[in-house]
């Protein structure tokens, strides 16, 4: 019985903790970025080129939360999403850095956590 419920929970809360990505525009240049992520308290300056309105080519991505930086990402965009090489830094967490796929890494890459693990 309890391997049951556990199933259960298990099986239901993946639809409750997941989002769906929605395009979120940038300020400044206004280009539209995917996130199931943002909040209203969050901010998002794309310093790169837009195509079709979108995210495109090689720029840096900055994200705040309540004016604070949280977020930087330097490397390639398309359509919107990380795809190619890139850097994503978590401030005060983690770094990311390797190839990026539709907005996640994929292949080798390299982690590097802020408290050395």
């Amino acid at each position: 019985m309890i391997r049951l419920l556990f199933a259960f929970f298990l099986v239901n809360s993946i639809n409750v903790f997941s989002q769906t990505p929605q395009p979120i525009k940038t300020s400044g240049n206004g280009c539209m970025i995917w996130s199931d992520e943002y909040s209203s308290n969050d901010s998002i300056i794309w310093n790169g080129a837009c195509k079709n309105g979108y995210a495109s080519g090689v720029g840096i991505l900055k994200w705040y939360r309540d004016n604070k930086l949280v977020v930087i990402y330097k490397g390639a965009m398309k359509y919107g999403r990380f795809n190619g090489y890139g850097k994503y830094e978590i401030i005060g967490y983690a770094t990311f850095e390797g190839h990026f796929i539709s907005g996640a890494l994929n292949g080798k890459g390299a982690a590097y956590f802020s408290n050395g693990g």
